[in-house]
């Protein structure tokens, strides 16, 4: 699957599910990782969705903390926070904790979109929570 990813050969990508699925395999989480992040690298966002939902109604393959890095920083990068917010409390209802690296991402999208306050918030809620403070680099890519 990361081959094909990686080769931008998404139509592979679909047959393999197809063919996954026809045998009965179930995709795990890193696969689904490795997808998104390869969907998002060619803004293929509608797919991203769609296999986030997947995830989502799994029992077996649900997203995890590398999951939620992934998704904050495409569609952070992208421009559109409202998604990413949006994408944010999703998962944290559905009980996925952040870590350092989540509130970094989030830090260094709001500093890029110039909204100081809500970067401001993150550094806050962090210092309540007593994460590290860590340095923010580039997030283009979280796995």
């Amino acid at each position: 699957m990361k081959a094909c990813v990686d080769a931008a050969r998404f139509e592979l990508v679909e047959s393999i599910y197809q063919q996954m699925a026809e045998r009965s395999i179930t995709p795990n989480t890193v696969t689904q990782n490795t997808v998104l992040a390869g969907y998002g690298k060619a803004g293929k966002f509608q797919e991203i969705e769609n296999v986030l939902l997947k995830m989502l109604d799994s029992d077996t393959c649900q997203p995890d903390v590398w999951t939620v890095n992934t998704i904050l920083s495409l569609f952070g990068n992208k421009g559109d926070i409202e998604l990413m917010e949006r994408w944010y409390e999703k998962f944290r209802n559905f009980g996925i904790e952040p870590e350092t690296r989540t509130f970094n991402i989030l830090i260094g999208v709001y500093g890029n979109q110039k909204m100081y306050d809500k970067m401001s918030s993150v550094m806050e809620y962090m210092r309540k929570l007593s994460f590290p403070w860590t340095t923010v680099g580039n997030h283009s890519s979280c796995n």
